[in-house]
């Protein structure tokens, strides 16, 4: 004798074969699991999701708490988010979907870097037109002895190279 699969009914009154909710897919596709709920069910806080874990039992828990619907329906129809958003995890979506995870961890800290690297310039830059700001006044305090010692380094240079070709 054959065993019949149990079956449960939808909003629109028909019925359809019950999915088992396995918790291993659940956890695997956790991320893709909550985008489709958020998208599935409005009213359910992402927050609250998040909170959740990836405990399917506590992912009902807050459906159930957000929109009121049932347990049983809440469990069948996480079985098919799971199910889809495994199916779409296994594929290019789901690597671009990791890749885009990964990267944005990696954003923030580059980005940080890139402020940083901006306010030391914008430093070292006002240090640099204070720097030349105090030799012009230098030089045009002193601007004899600056002259002076202009030529006469000239002087020293142009011997020891009249020297260095005499010999």
């Amino acid at each position: 004798m054959s065993r019949q699969q149990p079956t449960t009914a939808t909003a629109d009154n028909t019925t359809t074969a019950a999915r088992r909710l396995d918790p291993e897919s659940f956890r695997d596709h956790i991320e893709g699991v909550r985008r489709l709920v958020v998208e599935e069910w409005p009213d359910v806080d992402p927050d609250s999701l998040a909170k959740a874990g990836t405990e399917p039992e506590a992912v009902v828990a807050v459906v159930v708490e957000a929109t009121g619907d049932s347990k049983t329906l809440v469990r069948h129809h996480l079985a098919q988010i799971a199910e889809v958003s495994g199916v779409a995890a296994s594929g290019l979506e789901g690597r671009l979907l990791r890749l885009l995870h990964t990267l944005e961890g990696k954003v923030e800290p580059v980005q940080e870097t890139m402020k940083e690297a901006s306010k030391v310039a914008r430093e070292v830059g006002e240090q640099g037109r204070e720097i030349a700001g105090q030799a012009e006044a230098k030089v045009k305090e002193n601007i004899w002895t600056s002259l002076m010692s202009a030529l006469g380094l000239g002087v020293l240079i142009g011997l020891v190279v009249g020297l260095s070709r005499g010999r």
